[in-house]
């Protein structure tokens, strides 16, 4: 062979060696010899030696090297992260794809107990308040907060509820109805609430507790909804921010997705979106 082979079988015994120097007997010079004559072999059966081109099928190449596991973790902004695992036997290698691994910030089931909330605040985790939930704030604060609370005592929040976590006026749990005529009829999907101290200047933390099967609604609980961020206004109330998600339930958003793999499907297979998120709500919304 000439140069520019052997020099590609060099370094590619060398990457071979390199990768299962641990699980090999034998000095570095031994292991870097049968790594060469492997390769060697395993090239000249594919692609011949020169000026003629290879007729018959590879013969195999005894190998000293064991089985090996490698185990990758892979994961994205919005989904929890997924274990793929790498074995190699001899010159083979597979790639075998695990379940999804726990997270902190997957939301909690249909069983969760609000008074547990008041040390295990999903809100606080996922939006990394370092100052906790506040517990005073100004007068007008707590004025308005008492207001908009008795709002949920009247016909005019379209069903959703909220109540205080405790005793803390900064902290509720909201129960939203699924919308009638959807996948999520049926459902109720609970939403913790952190308000900051310099509320309704500012808009309320929200994130899901329910586990929800919506494109703009993320497996971590974070809603994407312009009321909460840019468009805000003091004239918004807790009230109207829950009717909203009512209406982003009802009708989502693909072109713009929390969970991309969701709005693919949303996009792709309607009939099969709505089956999954129907399962779910049946599921997790009870």
């Amino acid at each position: 062979m000439d140069e520019r082979q052997r020099a590609r079988i060099e370094a590619m015994a060398a990457i071979a060696a390199g990768t299962d120097s641990e699980d090999t007997e034998g000095s570095a010079e031994e292991v870097r010899s049968q790594s060469f004559f492997a390769v060697s072999v395993f090239l000249t059966a594919r692609l011949g030696t020169p000026g003629r081109r290879a007729t018959s099928t590879p013969a195999a190449v005894p190998s000293r090297r064991g089985r090996r596991t490698v185990s990758i973790s892979v994961a994205t902004p919005s989904n929890p992260p997924v274990r793929a695992t790498v074995i190699r036997q001899g010159s083979q290698m597979h790639l075998t794809r695990g379940l999804p691994t726990v997270t902190e910030n997957v939301p909690m089931d249909e069983t969760f107990d609000t008074e547990s909330l008041q040390s295990n605040s999903l809100v606080l985790r996922l939006f990394r308040i370092e100052s906790g939930i506040p517990t005073q704030g100004d007068p007008l604060t707590i004025t308005r907060l008492r207001r908009e609370i008795s709002e949920f005592s009247t016909d005019q929040t379209e069903g959703c509820k909220a109540e205080m976590v405790g005793d803390n006026l900064f902290h509720w749990v909201a129960t939203i109805p699924g919308p009638s005529e959807t996948v999520y009829e049926g459902g109720r999907f609970r939403v913790e609430i952190v308000f900051p101290r310099n509320y309704p200047f500012y808009p309320p933390y929200l994130a899901f507790l329910t586990k929800t099967y919506h494109c703009n609604i993320a497996l971590s609980g974070r809603i994407c909804l312009d009321i909460l961020g840019s468009k805000w206004s003091p004239a918004l109330s807790v009230s109207k921010v829950l009717i909203s998600i009512m209406s982003l339930l009802a009708d989502p958003n693909p072109h713009d997705p929390m969970e991309v793999s969701v709005a693919d499907v949303f996009k792709g297979n309607r009939a099969l979106h709505d089956k999954n998120a129907r399962e779910w709500t049946k599921k997790y919304a009870k």
